[in-house]
């Protein structure tokens, strides 16, 4: 009797954990930053913001660092080698701001296998 009560426990909490719906993949406080220079060492990255809830703070050599300016929701956009709407790569995170919190709530890669985290 006690296999069974074990194994149901185990099941139940089995499947709240495989369930479980998270709402953000990370949470930061007053920045996030976005590294593309072990991807590529050249300079053909540009991004794009989706509205004002976030500014840029400082860049250079592929790297990207952005503070929060409003609150609300935010796509960040970053294309390599961006001809008029033609890119080679494409990586969208999407973004909520929170007072001084960025949260990272979702991303995609078009064109690549993976993407560079948020720090």
């Amino acid at each position: 009797m006690r296999y069974v009560i074990l194994f149901l426990v185990t099941l139940l909490l089995s499947l709240i954990i495989i369930f479980y719906p998270q709402k953000y993949l990370m949470k930061f406080e007053n920045q996030i930053t976005v590294n593309y220079s072990e991807i590529s060492d050249e300079a053909l990255w540009t991004y794009e913001l989706s509205n004002n809830n976030l500014k840029l703070k400082e860049e250079g050599n592929n790297i990207w660092t952005f503070i929060p300016n409003n609150n609300g929701k935010t796509v960040l956009t970053f294309y390599y080698d961006k001809k008029d709407n033609d890119y080679r790569y494409k990586i969208i995170y999407n973004l909520e701001v929170n007072k001084n919190k960025i949260i990272w709530l979702s991303g995609e890669a078009i064109g690549l296998m993976d993407y560079p985290n948020l720090y």
